[in-house]
């Protein structure tokens, strides 16, 4: 194959492309399933004086009781983005995903 015929940054906005197409049909949805104790009930992601606590604790939140099962899911950098998220969206869930699409396609 001619290695000029398809430059990278053509088949990078190509996968850019598929990536936009397959995830946006999010964009117009609210939180689903899991995501009320992840996001919308999780007090840890509030606040930027809360970041020592998202390595302290798993990934869901359950209103304040213990879930140690639930503690084996421990994404500190996946609910460092929904506290960004949260700063700048609050609880409005395209903000979210649309963060979630950049990431995808970045």
């Amino acid at each position: 194959m001619d290695k000029d015929r398809y430059p990278f940054w053509a088949l990078a906005l190509l996968l850019a492309g598929v990536i936009l197409a397959l995830y946006s049909v999010s964009l117009g949805h609210n939180f689903f399933f899991d995501e009320e104790n992840i996001i919308l009930n999780n007090p840890t992601i509030r606040s930027f004086d809360q970041i020592p606590e998202l390595f302290k604790h798993g990934y869901f939140y359950f209103k304040g009781r213990a879930a140690p099962q639930w503690d084996e899911y421990y994404r500190p950098l996946t609910s460092l983005t929904y506290m960004l998220d949260h700063h700048f969206w609050k609880a409005n869930p395209l903000g979210y995903n649309l963060t979630n699409l950049f990431l995808h396609i970045a």
